[in-house]
């Protein structure tokens, strides 16, 4: 697992670019696992409009969450983009 990152937008950005789950944490208390595969952030005027889009963990459901409802995001899931290394020959 990687260091945590505190400003959200970073959060929103590395969990963008991260190919694998994340754990998303709302000011709820909610929590929700999946892969983000599409944010808008970048609306300093209108904060409320900007979201991520995540395809749940388990399955192909879609759902758009605004940001404003975010305390953190993890990135909890192994990462696909991860050239795989071979162990050390004896």
């Amino acid at each position: 697992m990687l260091s945590p990152i505190k400003d959200i937008d970073k959060q929103v950005e590395a969990a963008y670019d991260f190919r694998g789950y994340v754990t998303l944490k709302f000011k709820s208390g909610e929590t929700v696992e999946g892969f983000v595969f599409n944010r808008e952030f970048d609306n300093p005027l209108m904060k409320e409009d900007n979201f991520i889009e995540v395809f749940l963990k388990g399955g192909t459901e879609k759902r758009q969450y605004p940001i404003s409802t975010l305390q953190s995001i993890e990135l909890t899931g192994e990462d696909y983009a991860v050239p795989f290394t071979p162990p050390p020959k004896n």
